[in-house]
């Protein structure tokens, strides 16, 4: 079994592990995870959230 998977077969943070079960947190300031939120403000339907997070994606690269 992988390391982040509980016994009940659900992804589990080690890092927040107060964090629900299949629940990750994505930040903005972590240069890895910044290719995945990009990723799903291109293929969500929700149009106002694709926007803000591209435009968050735009203006954290110029800090």
């Amino acid at each position: 079994m992988a390391k982040h998977i509980n016994n009940r077969g659900q992804f589990q943070s080690d890092k927040y592990p107060d964090l629900a079960p299949d629940k990750l947190i994505l930040s903005f300031r972590d240069t890895e995870a910044r290719s995945a939120l990009k990723l799903f403000a291109e293929t969500t339907k929700h149009k106002d959230l694709a926007e803000s997070i591209t435009e968050r994606l735009t203006t954290i690269l110029g800090e």
